[in-house]
């Protein structure tokens, strides 16, 4: 499929075929920018540090489950979308305040 003159620009992501695609990927940037928002202030500065034992807490969706969980690691540095939580708690918080966003970033229906 092309799309024109602009072919390059739509390839970045910088068009969309649509207007109902535009407003998905609208929504589904701001729901990244309001859970990483939420995670910050409910992390109050902290900021993760890779050579300490320091468990870090990650949200992830279980499909056999059909639920979020957290995971914690230590060692192993994930490139994540969303940030990581200083505590499951901070984790578990975020999943129970901000599922929606969350099916939104994980293409959950």
């Amino acid at each position: 499929m092309t799309y024109g003159l602009d072919d390059a620009r739509f390839e970045r992501g910088n068009y969309f075929p649509s207007f109902a695609k535009a407003q998905a990927h609208d929504n589904y940037t701001l729901a990244v920018v309001k859970v990483n928002d939420r995670i910050d202030q409910l992390n109050k500065g902290w900021k993760m540090v890779w050579d300490t034992d320091k468990a870090f807490y990650a949200i992830y969706y279980s499909h056999d489950i059909s639920r979020f969980e957290t995971y914690a690691f230590t060692v192993n540095q994930f490139s994540l979308l969303i940030k990581s939580a200083a505590s499951k708690v901070i984790a578990e918080q975020i999943i129970d305040e901000m599922e929606s966003e969350l099916k939104l970033i994980f293409n959950i229906t």
